[in-house]
């Protein structure tokens, strides 16, 4: 038998082994991206507060470094949870002695912010969006605003909340 004859009947079989292989490949790349996690980029914040109660939050981000302000108008002490890695900075309206935490617990520090204070927080985290927790079951009204320097923009948005929890984008 010549070989361009065993090389015409092997044909098949090449062609058949190869189309399974090719359908194989591509059922595992599907089933990675499928599965795949993203992380996603959304910071946590938890608001415990027993009335009413309006805070004000301004997100200002570059490239390297995001400034949180975080402050509230109720007449009594609120408590705030939010990511570990963000570090405290300025203290406006309050001792800075009367704004503690407790030690980090599963990746977040609780805060506590006297009446009138705004506590400044740095993060190095390039989360994209918020998610606001209101575990209270209270009424919560959240001033936003978020500044991007280096695109020269700001957005200002209000958000009301009973329970539940809100993703700001």
């Amino acid at each position: 038998m010549s070989p361009l004859v065993h090389i015409t009947r092997l044909l098949p079989r090449i062609a058949g082994f190869a189309l399974t292989l090719m359908l194989l490949t591509g059922l595992i790349v599907l089933v990675t991206q499928k599965t795949a996690h993203i992380p996603e980029k959304i910071a946590d914040i938890a608001v415990e507060h027993t009335q009413p109660l309006t805070i004000r939050l301004r997100v200002t981000q570059n490239k390297m470094l995001r400034l949180i302000e975080l402050g509230h108008d109720a007449p009594r002490t609120i408590f705030v949870s939010l990511p570990e890695e963000w570090q405290r900075g300025e203290v406006r309206g309050v001792p800075l002695t009367q704004v503690t935490s407790e030690p980090p617990s599963l990746g977040f520090r609780r805060w506590q912010i006297p009446a009138g204070g705004l506590i400044v927080f740095h993060s190095q985290s390039d989360f994209i969006n918020v998610r606001i927790h209101n575990p209270s079951g209270v009424p919560l009204k959240i001033r936003y605003t978020s500044t991007d320097v280096e695109k020269r923009t700001s957005d200002h948005e209000v958000y009301l909340m009973k329970e539940g929890e809100l993703v700001i984008p």
